[in-house]
Formats: C-alpha cells, structure tokens, sequence
C-alpha cells in the first residue's frame, strides 16, 4: 500500500488553511478520493457533512487506518472514508473492510455488491447523462443510445484487458500491460503522458481505434501484437492475454447494464469527449475533464431530472446511511 502524503492525511491541514479550526470543529467529515467526488457529494447532500478529497484511493484507506486505530488526530465529530469500487468486486480483493461501518464503497448498494465502480460509471448509467447530452451538447435521443452503446462496448473491452493486468500485479506487485502516451493527446492532462496502464488514449494515438459517423471500430488483435512488443514479460503478457480473453467470453452474453461492471469511469468520459469532439466542430477543443464537469454539475436545472437522480442514488449504501 502507497504511503500516504502528510500533507493531504484526512484533508485536515489543507482545510485548516482554507476555512479555519473553528468552523471545523466538532463537524461530521467524509473524505473521497477525489476533489471532484467532494465537490460532487457536497452539492447533493448539502452541508450536513465536510467533504474533503484526498488525492487517491491509497490515501483514503491509510487514512481510514489510522482513524480505526486511533492514530489520525482531527477535531472533527465523526469520520467516514468512502472509496471507489474499482475492480474490487470482480478480483476478490479483501482488505476487511466491508465489516467497518466507517468505510464505503461509495456508489455501491451493500458493501462493494451491485452499483458502480466510480463516480462517473453512475453518472454514465443515469437520467444525468441522458440530460447533460441533450441540454448541453444537443444530441438527439438516438445519438445519445449510439453515443451510450458505442462507450461501453469500447471501455468494457478495455476494462478485460484492465482486470487481467490487475490480476497479474495481484499475484507479483508488477503491472505488465502498460504503453506510453504522447504528449499531442489534448482530451487528458500532462499528467497522464508518459507510461500508464494500457487506455482508450493509447489506441487512439496509435489508431487502432477509428471514429467514422459516431461508430468506433476498433483493431485489438493489433492492439495485443503492439502491447507484446511492450511487454517484458512474455509469461506476463500470455498470463493477461489468456486471462483477458476468458473475461471477454464472460462478457460475450451479457447487456450492458452488466457490462458497466467491467468499465473504468475515466475510460468512458475520454471516449464520450472524443465521440463529442468528432460530432460536431463546436466542441473540437473539449477534454474530458470539460466533459467531468458538465456531467457533475449539481443541481441541474430541470427539477424532474433532479428528482429522478435523487431516487436514483438513494438505492447506494452511502447516499442512503449518510443522508439519514
């Protein structure tokens, strides 16, 4: 587990600076992941709770840890960590945490079973989507369903190879499917150049993923013989090919309201931002975090969208517990 950064342990001194130890003090905090999930929940649950977001999955679990053990010092009431699913639930993976009535995985139902495994998979599967696409970007009805069929066809094929990489590294500490991204890719941010775990981006950049009128196709057999001239492994390579082919089997029968369990949220906000880009001229310079932003504005103006997505999030443990 990645060491925490002192300087972001519970959002404590960063808000200190911000808002002050007095209006802190004896407040109810939920720390995220992210700044965005903060801003986010902040908006839909109101200010019952301080929302503060700590730059990573890695630093809210190690965070979390030090509160069960009486070891993070705030003046904040109580403390609650939630976290992104990830591929949790498909790998197995058990850090004994369902049982902590402290740490949630944020938009899931019980524990890490049913819902989503970010932020912006719920946003893709809700009214919000459906909305933002056709008030914000004015698509019509049947170009939002190709827009949605198109996505997550794409990022649950690249989410088998995702989980098959991640099977790997659980069993070695190693990730082996990783590539480089060049710095012409406008749609993400500097940070994101350089070598990754193999994404949407990459297949573009080396185009073996093409747009043609809102459809993408895509090469992965060219996609697999370019990440085996990568890979250093060849045991590696062949343990996440052989792994990633029996997840696409699984994934062969299945509707997409299953598939979304195999996608990655930053996957699907780069192929919508790519797909907008290539629609229409107008949004030729979006990236997905301009895409991030519209999709988690809150509240939205239509009150029976609003309505619907409240009902909507109500089915996740989180939203339910914490807004009692």
């Amino acid at each position: 587990m990645a060491a925490i950064d002192p300087k972001y342990v519970a959002g404590f001194y960063n808000d200190l600076a911000k808002m002050g130890a007095g209006r802190m003090a004896g407040q109810d905090t939920v720390y995220v992941e992210g700044a965005d999930d903060a801003d986010f929940f902040s908006k839909v649950m109101g200010d019952k709770y301080r929302w503060s977001g700590l730059f990573g999955k890695e630093n809210v679990i190690e965070t979390w840890v030090k509160h069960i053990n009486g070891q993070l010092q705030t003046n904040c009431k109580n403390s609650f960590f939630c976290i992104d699913r990830d591929y949790d639930e498909i790998l197995k993976l058990d850090l004994k945490k369902d049982t902590e009535k402290s740490l949630y995985y944020q938009m899931c139902h019980e524990g890490r079973v049913g819902g989503y495994n970010d932020l912006e998979c719920f946003l893709f599967a809700s009214p919000i989507f459906d909305y933002v696409l056709r008030c914000e970007f004015s698509l019509q009805s049947e170009e939002i369903t190709k827009f949605r069929e198109e996505i997550i066809k794409f990022a649950s094929w690249m989410g088998s190879y995702r989980i098959a990489n991640r099977m790997w590294q659980a069993q070695t500490g190693a990730s082996v499917f990783c590539c480089n991204l060049k710095s012409n890719d406008t749609i993400v941010d500097s940070k994101e150049y350089g070598n990754h775990e193999a994404n949407p981006a990459f297949l573009f950049q080396e185009k073996f993923a093409k747009i043609k009128k809102d459809s993408i196709t895509v090469n992965w057999e060219k996609f697999e013989k370019k990440m085996k001239s990568l890979v250093k492994s060849a045991y590696g390579y062949d343990f996440v090919l052989e792994n990633a082919h029996k997840i696409q089997e699984q994934m062969a029968g299945m509707k997409a309201e299953s598939l979304i369990d195999y996608c990655r949220g930053h996957d699907i906000t780069y192929l919508l931002c790519i797909l907008l880009r290539n629609h229409s001229e107008q949004f030729s310079r979006l990236n997905r975090h301009d895409v991030e932003r519209v999709l988690e504005k809150w509240p939205l103006p239509s009150e029976s969208v609003v309505d619907k997505s409240k009902k909507f999030m109500k089915q996740f443990q989180m939203i339910r517990e914490l807004g009692e």
